[in-house]
């Protein structure tokens, strides 16, 4: 719903692009990752650099790791931890200002 608005404003980085065919790819092919998580990437990417993007996926990828050793279900939503990587990434970047 969002993401519209943000597109019509923000500058598009190739990024963008990219998340956005992966998303696209991910509705028509399963592989093994949902759509929603590119897509999210996608809308992030409009608004943060190409690093900053890249500390997201990291910071979440570690996230996910640690919780998916704990659990016995191996399948794990990953928009959640994306989202609480971003919400670090800002705060890191508020508190280093």
């Amino acid at each position: 719903m969002i993401f519209i608005p943000m597109a019509l404003i923000n500058h598009w980085q190739p990024v963008t692009s990219v998340f956005i065919l992966l998303g696209i790819l991910a509705e028509i092919q399963d592989i093994k990752m949902g759509s929603g998580d590119f897509l999210y990437l996608a809308l992030l990417s409009l608004a943060m650099s190409f690093e900053e993007i890249l500390w997201i996926i990291q910071i979440a990828s570690l996230m996910g790791i640690l919780i998916l050793s704990s659990k016995k279900d191996r399948e794990l939503a990953f928009v959640p931890y994306l989202s609480l990587a971003y919400v670090i990434l800002l705060l890191f970047h508020h508190t280093s200002l």
